[in-house]
């Protein structure tokens, strides 16, 4: 219940008010305009087409994927669309997202797939996995990610309810470079 949902579609979210009665914290947010707009949403639901027009004509939702990713890494994105599994558009988006739902599912798969990503954002394990990419992405040495977990972990053994922004606060203190990349891990 403390991880929230956000959905982007430019077409209504059937499925909106069983999820919300069945206890989720989702919202939809109708079609992508900024990043802002689900900066505080651990879950993202992206439909394809129709979404982020304006971002990218062409690429529509999967572009608006690969714009989520840069500046969330640690979210976890779910593609939502009906189009064929042939289309480069999905396939784009497939291999940025975590995870895909075909828009003809049934309730139930919807219901867990989102499990499947709310499990995935509150395990430590998942959210040191996915931040360590990102530290390696940015090329920071082994020595200092390895100081980073360390960081992170003394945080999940406090039982922290944000161990990647203990990283951000700790190491802020101590060396100004981890303030922009471990920025970044958090939003």
């Amino acid at each position: 219940k403390s991880v929230s949902v956000a959905v982007l579609d430019d077409e209504p979210f059937q499925p909106l008010e069983t999820l919300q009665y069945e206890g989720f914290r989702i919202s939809y947010k109708g079609n992508y305009s900024i990043a802002e707009a689900v900066k505080d949403y651990d879950v993202i639901l992206c439909d394809l087409k129709g979404v982020g027009t304006e971002l990218n004509p062409n690429k529509q939702g999967a572009a608006v994927i690969s714009e989520l990713r840069r500046l969330y890494p640690h979210k976890y994105i779910i593609v939502f669309s009906a189009l064929d599994m042939r289309s480069a558009m999905l396939r784009d988006a497939r291999e940025i997202a975590d995870d895909f739902i075909p828009k003809t599912s049934s309730q139930d798969l919807i219901h867990t797939v989102i499990d499947r990503g709310i499990s995935k954002v509150l395990d430590p394990s998942q959210i040191w996995s996915k931040a360590k990419r990102e530290l390696e992405a940015k090329q920071i040495s082994t020595n200092d990610i390895a100081a980073l977990e360390n960081v992170f972990l003394r945080a999940v053994q406090k039982k922290s309810t944000d161990p990647l922004k203990q990283i951000t606060k700790q190491r802020s203190r101590n060396n100004a470079v981890f303030t922009d990349v471990t920025t970044s891990l958090v939003g």
